[in-house]
C-alpha cells in the first residue's frame, strides 16, 4: 500500500514536471517528456523512488559547462543537433555552426532568457517533500490506529 501512495505521487510528479515544461515554453520535439518514467522499487527495507528523463533533462535545470576540447567534429555534431532542435520548435537559426561553437566553447548559462532553469525545481521543492511525507504520514497513522482498534477489540472481548 505504502509503495502504491509513493507510485502514484511520483506519477503525479512526472505530469507536473511535464506541464511546467510546456508552461516555461521549453518543448521542442518533445522527447523529454515522452522519455519520463517512474520506477519504485521496494527493498523491503526501503523504497527507492526515481524519475527517470532524457539526459538532456539535467541540462534544462542546470545549463550545459563547455566541453573539454572543442574540435571540430563536436563542434559539427552539435549543431547537427542544434538543426534538429531548430526545426522541431520551428524557428530559424541563423548559424548553427556559430551556436554550436559558442555552446562547444562558453557551455550554457541557466538561468538565462530563454530558459529560468526551474523545470524540476518549480516542482520538486521543499512543499513538494511535505505533501509526500504527509500523505506516507496519513496512510501510517490509519494503519496504526486501525491496529489499535483492533487490540482494543480483542482485549474487550477477553
Amino acid at each position: 500500500m505504502i509503495k502504491d501512495i509513493f507510485q502514484r505521487y511520483l506519477e503525479q510528479t512526472k505530469v507536473d514536471v511535464i506541464a511546467n515544461y510546456d508552461r516555461l515554453g521549453l518543448r521542442a520535439s518533445g522527447k523529454f517528456a515522452d522519455g519520463m518514467e517512474v520506477k519504485v522499487s521496494d527493498t523491503g527495507k526501503a523504497l527507492h523512488g526515481e524519475i527517470l528523463s532524457e539526459g538532456h533533462g539535467w541540462f534544462l535545470e542546470k545549463g550545459r559547462s563547455p566541453n573539454k576540447k572543442a574540435t571540430k567534429g563536436q563542434i559539427y555534431f552539435m549543431s547537427k543537433i542544434l538543426e534538429e532542435w531548430a526545426k522541431d520548435k520551428g524557428i530559424v537559426l541563423g548559424s548553427p555552426w556559430m551556436a554550436a561553437k559558442k555552446i562547444v566553447e562558453k557551455g550554457i548559462q541557466v538561468p538565462n532568457a530563454h530558459n529560468k532553469g526551474t523545470v524540476f525545481s518549480d516542482v520538486i521543492n521543499d512543499k513538494w517533500e511535505d505533501e509526500l511525507l504527509n500523505r506516507l504520514g496519513t496512510y501510517y497513522i490509519k494503519l496504526i490506529k486501525t491496529d489499535i482498534e483492533t487490540n482494543l477489540k480483542t482485549l474487550i472481548q477477553k
